[in-house]
């Protein structure tokens, strides 16, 4: 077996996969994940406001219109995570909106939504 350079994957498992452009799979779509769920999140009016607001000045509304609807547009989907929105925490709606929830409710648990204390 030793000898053999052939990996024989029977299976696979991943937890917690972000396997393309971050800003896409978690600044963007989380806007519409917010409002989803706020039944559970218990964010308030006031704050749902500016963030919707953030969306919007980011960019992100723009784009999820354009580009995450079917049929998608016939053109290259363009990368928004390059190193001028690395940096631009301004537009880093994941970690705002994550620290707003644990702000209502400090027992968060992000892979099982409806946990409270």
């Amino acid at each position: 077996m030793a000898d053999d350079p052939n990996i024989h994957l029977a299976g696979i498992a991943i937890n917690d996969p972000i396997i393309g452009d971050g800003t896409v799979q978690q600044q963007i779509i989380l806007a519409d994940y917010v409002e989803y769920w706020n039944n559970l999140l218990f964010l308030n009016d006031s704050f749902l406001e500016d963030f919707r607001a953030v969306h919007d000045k980011c960019g992100y509304t723009e784009y999820q219109d354009k580009y995450l609807q079917f049929p998608p547009p016939n053109e290259s989907f363009p990368i928004l995570s390059g190193p001028t929105r690395r940096n631009n925490y301004s537009c880093d709606q994941f970690d705002n909106a994550y620290a707003a929830i644990l702000e209502v409710n400090p027992c968060f648990n992000i892979y099982h939504i409806s946990e409270t204390w």
